[in-house]
């Protein structure tokens, strides 16, 4: 099959999943997102970044405080779905950035760089350290203390923060 059609088949089975988005059924949601991401992952494995790939495939939706970002969801998906002209690229920064912002656990504490609400728990992929992360000026602290941001972080797991005591 050419690539374009698979492209087109991908994108619709993505339109499809995002026209079932409910803000209050996220886990399925997220769910329906790794399944295509796990059915073309040959596919997306030629064009995106092998780390974060590999991370997503692992994902257990019963592992991860499921949508703690506040986010609509489903507002976000309908936009999507408006778009007409795609390719695996696109697909891929949009699928990656929904599982991220499903996954990923938002604390309430506040930047105290920029004083942004919207500091974020992030692992390395061992999960051996959490960091709290600003995704609005990138500060990043490991123990409370101020550090260069690592390569390649993911999402905390529940596991690992029920480990350190972290509270959402």
């Amino acid at each position: 099959m050419r690539k374009e059609n698979i492209v087109l088949i991908l994108w619709d089975e993505c339109k499809n999943v995002f026209s079932s988005s409910n803000n209050k059924q996220l886990k399925v949601w997220l769910q329906q997102l790794l399944e295509i991401i796990k059915k073309y992952y040959d596919f997306f494995y030629e064009k995106v970044d092998l780390e974060f790939l590999k991370f997503v495939v692992k994902i257990s939706v019963d592992d991860y405080f499921v949508g703690t970002n506040g986010d609509d969801f489903e507002l976000r998906a309908k936009s999507y779905i408006q778009q007409e002209i795609i390719s695996i690229e696109d697909i891929w920064v949009i699928l990656s950035q929904l599982i991220w912002d499903l996954t990923v656990p938002v604390t309430n504490k506040v930047c105290p760089f920029c004083q942004c609400d919207n500091l974020v728990l992030l692992t390395d992929k061992n999960e051996k350290w959490i960091y709290e992360f600003c995704e609005n000026c990138f500060w990043t602290s490991k123990d409370e203390i101020q550090i260069m941001r690592p390569d390649s972080l993911f999402p905390a797991s529940k596991k690992l923060l029920e480990m350190n005591d972290y509270r959402l």
